[in-house]
């Protein structure tokens, strides 16, 4: 069992939030992202460059006796993304990149389908092909980087395309030759973690490509940034939430020291904590070794540590509570007064009115309870959620 309300685990971005089911894989699919598709009514959509393709079955007169309620055709949907004109104008006035902004807004509006047949355009392989022609161009590489994020972020079938266009090398690239241009490297590390979340392909691209190394470089560099740290966690979540291999590949590659410093660099920021903890949790998810070398590596005091310092941000409670889980038996067999902490924390977690803190923390209490003896391990999961609050109390008093 892992997170979600169908049993995923959630995925890091700022992006977009949905809760899709299992899948069958060696972990669990990552999931939990916010959306990018905002309702812009002040904008416009841009003209087609291109011709409107109809399917071939569609007669010109059926086509002119659609109603309004037949919803848009696929050269409509097209028109709402915009031509790409401006993205690919590489001048670097305030005009230019105005008209940029203005067309990447129509295309976070677009539907899935109308980004999905932008990416099979002429226009989306001209951009990658100018990306990787203009390398030291810098804001022409932001928007480029900015135009993979939202593409990306209508789901897995844009995913793959943005994967199979190249998106994945052009991001590393512009992160690696802009590594301290902040405006340029966080829209590469967030299109890294979009297409990382749901794609095998990506996952393996950005993995071979030295695409940990660049992300744990990234932090770093730039580990006065909160939103740098946010979003490479985010990174290594995503890459490491469904395979074994990548776990241990992260980990070898030092992602756990990394995160660890990130969140002792930010103990105030429930960001921060809350992107290390889903780190660190998808790090070891399911994978007893690296269970143990985490909780050696300091996991269990930073879990702790983070719930105790943010106990009003659910999301901070809902992550640390399922990092504890997983660390469970290294925090019953460890010592009785670290098990003790952990059992305050998660009873404190369990008075919150959020619902997904409460899955997590009955969880979390399970797996304290059940390693420390204290309730036998069923099929069924155990003791109900007041039984739990009651041995909690009596344990923690």
């Amino acid at each position: 069992f892992c997170p979600g309300n169908s049993g995923g685990v959630p995925l890091a971005s700022t992006e977009r939030k949905c809760r899709p089911a299992m899948t069958v894989g060696a972990i669990s699919p990552p999931i939990f992202r916010r959306s990018a598709r905002r309702r812009l009514s002040s904008v416009g959509c841009g003209a087609l460059a291109w011709k409107r393709q109809l399917p071939d079955e569609l007669e010109p007169s059926r086509r002119a006796a659609k109603t309004p309620g037949d919803g848009p055709w696929p050269g409509d949907r097209l028109a709402a993304c915009g031509d790409l004109s401006a993205i690919l104008a590489t001048a670097e006035t305030a005009a230019a990149q105005a008209a940029a902004a203005a067309e990447l807004e129509r295309l976070r509006a677009a539907d899935e389908q109308a980004v999905a047949a932008l990416l099979g355009s002429d226009a989306a392989s001209a951009l990658l092909s100018r990306m990787a022609a203009l390398p030291h161009a810098v804001a022409f590489q932001a928007t480029g980087c900015t135009f993979l994020l939202v593409a990306a972020s209508h789901g897995r079938r844009c995913q793959r395309l943005v994967g199979a266009l190249g998106g994945v090398q052009a991001a590393l690239r512009a992160a690696s030759a802009h590594a301290g241009e902040a405006r340029v490297l966080e829209p590469a590390l967030r299109a890294l973690r979009e297409m990382a979340a749901y794609s095998a392909s990506n996952q393996a691209e950005i993995l071979s490509g030295s695409g940990v190394q660049l992300v744990l470089g990234a932090m770093q560099d730039h580990s006065a940034s909160p939103i740098i740290q946010v979003v490479g966690c985010g990174v290594l979540r995503n890459l490491t939430a469904t395979s074994a291999e990548h776990q241990q590949r992260v980990f070898r590659l030092g992602g756990a020291e990394v995160v660890s410093v990130s969140m002792r660099g930010h103990p105030g920021s429930p960001d921060v904590q809350q992107a290390g903890c889903w780190a660190l949790f998808c790090m070891c998810v399911r994978n007893a070794e690296l269970q143990r070398a985490l909780a050696s590596a300091g996991a269990v005091d930073l879990a702790l540590d983070a719930l105790g310092q943010h106990p009003r941000h659910a999301s901070v409670q809902e992550a640390g509570c399922w990092l504890v889980r997983e660390l469970a038996a290294q925090i019953a067999s460890d010592s009785s007064w670290r098990l003790v902490l952990g059992m305050g924390a998660v009873r404190r977690a369990m008075a919150s009115s959020t619902p997904a803190v409460h899955t997590a923390a009955a969880g979390a209490a399970r797996a304290l309870a059940t390693r420390a003896g204290f309730e036998p391990a069923t099929p069924r999961g155990g003791l109900r959620r007041q039984q739990l609050a009651a041995t909690l109390h009596v344990i923690s008093e």
